[in-house]
Order: structure tokens, then sequence, then C-alpha cells
């Protein structure tokens, strides 16, 4: 979050928030902090985040779990802090300070420090001295010491040049990236995308005397046009219009706030470090090598269990040659009249026993491995079950875009026993899946429904669906359950609405990035879930399959 950014963002909190009473404080994560603030017309949601590669402040739509059992920082702002009486930003630098007030009227003031890996928040009374940190660190330097008890000092200022103070600049057309790396390096505040953009418009013919006067003009009336979109493939968020450097995937927000979040979205998904995404891909990665060793085992013994059959044929050829076998012989050689055409078969004898016992010994170890046969059949299937349901936490994981869902999952896993449940934040509450489910239209009206994880998965199948709904699921891979919801009992559903779901399904499966996927489709009636089976697994009784290709909703 670059600092022109951070302003666009600081100047929309001061407009909603400046005299809002804060009614609740809470950490849903342990990089993310909540503040509900009540504003004298709504309720809004204040995200601070002091994580050291996606630091972040904005407001927020997302609903977050509260915690029972508040960790220590935020425990002590729940006590310190009862309203936010304004919001600024320290001029060219990515701090944000908060002007509290509280219970009896005294003043604090809360510093967000948006400074990368250095990022974070710090309480300071209204004397100026620090009252505590969220990250307790060594100090900086001997010139900025961050410990309770010590008076609150700004970083040293960076020696740039403000771009207020700014009337002349070079309108040589050097190599963009040169011009680029000058600006950023130069001026403040700025950005490296802003300085892109600026290198591109000289590149093109525009003054950069003037570009940079507009974006002043537009900084001075509080003229943003927050844009998101994707630059070289990867997620980036500017605080201006983007008219010079090639974009894809571009969207436009009215709100900073609304901004940031989508961008954060975006680029924590696919860093992995949404909440604890990252993490629990890969507890759930180390889970599923150890169940895929477990059942190379199973099958190991499968097979051999398969080469008992020959043991019983041994016994038999042995009771059918009792006349050759002699007292101290340790094989013998014998017709295998088990194959057509019978072959020369080596039987090997302990020198022990009687001809009798030896082949008394293999009927017993055939039988033996008889037994067995059942116990490893329900542990093969245990354990293909346990996989399966692995891999689709880790699809769920995978596609997770909001805190929210994370979390579902990590309670999953909880309930599992393949996690200890975070004491320190208290027990986590259960999301209610009828909010988390997906929904669409389909080209001739007919309302289609789909889940996020096992849990909505769950509810989409068992509760939402009729049993003369359709329901679709990507063949052989983990995936959405997605209900298309059937107007009139006996009615045909046109092949368009049918290729549409499915291509839906296939889509919010884990071959949406392959040209065709197979689609599983049947009645929701022919959809069952076995009794014991883990959140979002069923057997399907009848099913047809649709062939298409994947297909997903602009979010």
């Amino acid at each position: 979050m670059d600092i022109l950014m951070i302003e666009a963002v600081t100047a929309e909190l001061q407009e909603k928030l400046a005299g809002s009473r804060i009614d609740k404080i809470f950490q849903p994560e342990a990089d993310i902090l909540i503040l509900r603030l009540w504003n004298g017309r709504e309720n809004l949601r204040l995200l601070l985040s002091p994580a050291q590669r996606f630091p972040r402040l904005h407001l927020s739509e997302q609903s977050f779990p509260n915690p029972a059992a508040p960790p220590r920082f935020c425990q002590l702002l729940r006590a310190r802090l009862s309203r936010l009486q304004r919001i600024a930003l320290v001029p060219n630098e990515r701090i944000v300070h908060l002007h509290c007030s509280g219970p009896g009227g005294e003043a604090y003031l809360l510093a967000v420090e948006l400074v990368g890996r250095r990022s974070n928040l710090v309480l300071v009374d209204g004397d100026g001295f620090i009252v505590d940190l969220w990250k307790r660190e060594k100090q900086e330097s001997a010139a900025r010491i961050l410990l309770p008890g010590q008076p609150y000092q700004l970083p040293a200022p960076r020696l740039l040049t403000p771009l207020s103070e700014v009337h002349e600049l070079p309108e040589d057309r050097g190599a963009p990236d040169e011009v680029a790396r000058w600006l950023f390096r130069t001026l403040t505040p700025m950005s490296s995308f802003v300085a892109a953009e600026l290198a591109a418009g000289l590149q093109q013919g525009r003054s950069l005397s003037k570009l940079v006067e507009e974006i002043i003009i537009r900084r001075g009336e509080r003229d943003y046009a927050p844009t998101v979109g994707r630059l070289e493939g990867a997620p980036f968020i500017s605080a201006f219009p983007v008219h010079f450097v090639e974009l894809e995937d571009v969207r436009h927000f009215t709100s900073p706030s609304e901004a940031a979040e989508y961008y954060f979205q975006l680029a924590m998904g696919e860093a992995g470090e949404l909440g604890e995404k990252r993490q629990l891909l890969q507890r759930v990665a180390r889970q599923l090598a150890r169940i895929n060793a477990r059942i190379e085992k199973i099958r190991q013994e499968e097979r051999r269990l398969a080469e008992g059959e020959g043991l019983r044929e041994k016994g038999e050829l042995l009771l059918a040659n009792l006349y050759r076998i002699s007292a101290g012989m340790h094989q013998i050689q014998v017709e295998d009249y088990y194959r057509d055409p019978p072959q020369p078969l080596t039987i090997n004898l302990d020198p022990r026993l009687s001809a009798a016992q030896n082949a008394e010994q293999y009927f017993r170890r055939y039988k033996k491995g008889r037994r067995g046969a059942g116990h490893i059949a329900r542990r093969l299937q245990e354990s293909q079950q346990e996989r399966d349901w692995l891999e689709s936490v880790q699809h769920a994981l995978e596609q997770a875009q909001e805190a929210v869902d994370v979390t579902a999952v990590r309670h999953e896993l909880e309930e599992a026993g393949l996690l200890a449940s975070q004491g320190r934040l208290g027990k986590r509450p259960v999301t209610d899946p009828r909010s988390r489910v997906r929904s669409a239209v389909s080209p001739g009206g007919y309302r289609i429904f789909w889940g996020r994880n096992n849990r909505t998965n769950d509810y989409v199948t068992r509760e939402l669906a009729a049993p003369q709904d359709w329901w679709f699921h990507a063949q052989g891979m983990p995936g959405c359950h997605l209900v298309l919801k059937v107007r009139n009992r006996g009615e045909e559903i046109p092949d368009e609405d049918m290729l549409f779901a499915a291509a839906l399904a296939a889509g919010y499966s884990k071959g949406s990035a392959a040209g065709k996927v197979e689609v599983m489709v049947a009645r929701a009636a022919d959809v069952r879930k076995p009794k014991g089976a883990p959140a979002g697994l069923v057997s399907v009784q009848a099913f047809t399959t649709l062939r298409v290709e994947p297909k997903k909703m602009l979010e």
C-alpha cells in the first residue's frame, strides 16, 4: 500500500469516521485488528494490520469472528479508547495517526505505522509517552526507541523533495525505468507505480511537469480515482487514474477503502498470505503426504494378499504329491495343474515337518491372509476417503479470498483433530454457511447456488437442494457442489442453462485452468451423504456427464 494510496484512504477515513464512537475492538487473526465504530449514521469496521508483507489500513465490508479472549494489546485498547476524534497522515510518511479519547476524556494517539517489516501499532498517551506497542522489538536505532515508557518519536525525515515544492522537472525522454527510478528516489509523496505511470506519459510525449502538476491538483482537491488491476500479471493498486501504463483486468472504485480491500484480497490470496492460508496449506500438504504414504503401504499389503491364493494352491499341490515327499526335504518340484497348460513349480518345504504338515502350514498362511482381507479393504476405503476430504480442504484454501473463509477451514481442521484450537484467541464462532454460498442466474433465469468450502457444499447439497433439482460436480477432482433450482417439477431444462451450470461447476473446481472438464450431472435425489462421512463428501447413485469449458463469475 503506497503512500499516495494511504493518503487517499486517510482522507476517506477522516470524512467518515471523525468523531465516531468506538463500540468494539477485537483481533480475529494474528495480524489483524478491527475497530467497530458508530459515526451517528451507520456502523463501520476499520481494519488495521501491521503485517510485515501486507501492512494495511482501510474500512472493511468483511465479516470477522470475534474471539472470546482478546490478546494483550487488543485488551489494552479496549480499556483505553472510547472515541476516534480525527485521522491524519504524517506528511511524507506511511504513518497514520488516529487521535482518540478515553472513557474519561483522556487523549490518546494510536500510531499506525505501515512501513514493511517494521510495521507496528503504537499507543501513545496525552503526554507523548508510549503506553505499549503491538510488536515489542529491539530498538531500530539510538535515535528512535520504541518501548513502553519512552517518548514517541517519528522516524528521521527522508531527504526528498516534496511534490508541492516542484516547479520544473527535466523533460529528457530517457529510458522509462531510469526516469521512474529517479522520480521515486527524488520526490515525495511518490510510489513506484505512479512513477512508472509518469515515465510512460513522458515517453508518449506528455510534459512531465504537467503530469506532476495534475497529481498535485488532484491531491489538493482530494479527487481520487482508485484503480485496481494487473501489471505484467501482478496485482497493483493506484489512487489515481491510469492512462499510459498497459494494464489488464482493470477495475475502478469510488471508495479508496473498497479498492484497498479488493486489492489485498487479490494480492494476499495469490501469495498465500490470506490470514493463516499459507500455514494451513502447508499443514494440509504434509497430512496429504502422510495419507498417500499410508495408502501405498496398504496397497502393498493388498498385493501380498493377492499372492495368498497361491498359498492355497501350493497346499493342494502338496496334498496331491504326498507320496513323493520324504522327511528332511527342503523343496519339491511338481506339475502346477492350475496353469493351462500345466507348468513345473518348485515349492519350498520345512524339513522339520511331514508332508501333510507342510501342506497344512500353507493352508494356515492362506486363511490368515484371508482374515486380514476385510481389514485391509476397510483401511483402504477410510484412507481414500480421508484423502478425498483433505484434497477438498486444500482446494477450499486455494480458492479462499476472504479471511472468514480461511477461518472456516481452520475450524473444520480443528474439529477433525488435525489442528489444536488456538486458546489465546478463544473459541472461534462458526460462520453460518448460508452467508458464504455463491449464487448466479442462468441465461434462462434459473437460480444457481454453489459452495465455497466443505461446509457450504454440505449446506447446498443437503439443505438447499430439493429432490427434483439438478446437482453438478467436476468429476474425479475437488470442487464445489452446485445446484440448479428447478422451477416446476418435471420441466425440461434447456441445454444452454445446463451447460452454463456445468461450466460454473468446472470453473470452481481443481480443473478451473483446464481447457475442458468432465462434470457430473445428477438429480439431487440421487446424491447421498454416507453415514459418518466428513463434510463435503457424498455418493452419487446415478449421473451423466457434460464436457465443458470452465467458467467463473466476475466477483
